[in-house]
């Protein structure tokens, strides 16, 4: 079966709309809907991928310790958390909730208060919403501009990506249709408010040609950008939680990261063990695998994987189909 097959199989009973863009050693090889083709929507936490690709950059160029605590660039912070536990979900942060996710200021304010739950780098669990403004507020510190900011203009920018982290209210009549499908943060990121605000772990606003043309230009030169080194790649995906105890995570579906990014486990297989990047709710994903030089970008308006059910039936069949071209 062809991957253009196998995408078509996957969406035969899906109510919404998907696409999927592949490049290879930097060149893109395949770009495929079944909807509108200059749709964009918010890519949930895919966005922390991006994110991630920003704070690499910025540990690259030495701005950024991740062995310094991050109490050294965020001084309210009071948790003793090192720049890599914030990255790698050891932090002990898990299950922050915020009064209000869209209000900036209010949430990094909880969030430098709130107490470790275990101590950190010693147990990992999913930090889904305070990883973003971790890793957000940090570079924000650093780098003097917000995370929006500093995306738009060194990854963004130097790639021609449509990706945004604050949505221009212009751009809005090209927004999919969400099909939250009982989703709570969906239906609130499904929202202008939401498109609007920076929230570093969920609404990056994108389609799937800018996900793997921004993952492709981890692998190597995208039209003369590459937006990390080599060295900082493998730093970045070699795993930092494997054999640390799980804080809540349920049995079966243990996540398993690197700095910022997923790894390959029994939920998101990826393409193997040389991928790394991110799944976003609903069945969102992006990742890049070294071994095959394949960068992916995908996305979907129907928010239908329920991740303790294991990997999104929608992904097997065209991922199935990329293997063969290993």
């Amino acid at each position: 079966m062809t991957v253009e097959e196998a995408f078509a199989a996957a969406h035969a009973d899906d109510p919404g709309t998907a696409q999927l863009a592949v490049y290879r050693d930097g060149e893109l090889v395949l770009d495929l809907t079944n909807g509108r083709p200059d749709a964009i929507g918010t890519v949930m936490s895919c966005t922390k991928g991006v994110v991630a690709v920003a704070a690499h950059r910025l540990v690259q160029r030495g701005a950024l310790d991740l062995d310094a605590l991050v109490s050294d660039y965020w001084p309210e912070f009071t948790g003793r958390v090192t720049v890599a536990q914030a990255l790698d979900h050891t932090a002990g942060l898990a299950g922050f909730v915020p009064a209000d996710p869209l209000d900036w200021d209010r949430c990094v304010n909880a969030l430098a208060r709130m107490r470790p739950r275990w101590e950190p780098g010693t147990a990992v669990a999913y930090h889904a919403l305070a990883w973003g403004w971790l890793a957000g507020e940090l570079i924000r510190r650093v780098s003097g501009r917000s995370v929006g900011e500093f995306v738009a203009a060194e990854i963004a920018a130097p790639l021609g990506l449509e990706l945004w982290i604050g949505l221009p209210e212009a751009l809005e009549p090209r927004v999919w249709e969400q099909l939250d499908d009982g989703f709570p943060l969906g239906r609130l990121f499904g929202t202008r408010a939401a498109r609007a605000a920076e929230v570093p772990a969920a609404n990056a606003v994108t389609d799937a040609r800018s996900l793997a043309r921004m993952y492709a230009a981890l692998l190597g030169e995208v039209d003369g950008v590459r937006l990390i080194s080599p060295d900082a790649v493998e730093r970045a995906r070699a795993p930092r939680t494997d054999g640390l105890p799980l804080a809540g995570a349920p049995d079966g579906h243990a996540p398993r990261f690197g700095l910022g990014f997923e790894l390959p486990r029994p939920g998101n297989p990826m393409l193997g063990p040389s991928s790394f990047g991110h799944a976003g709710a609903g069945g969102r994903l992006a990742f890049a695998d070294v071994d095959s030089g394949l960068a992916v970008g995908y996305t979907c308006t129907a928010m239908r994987w329920r991740p303790e059910r294991g990997p999104d039936p929608r992904w097997l069949p065209w991922l199935e189909a990329l293997r063969a071209w290993r």
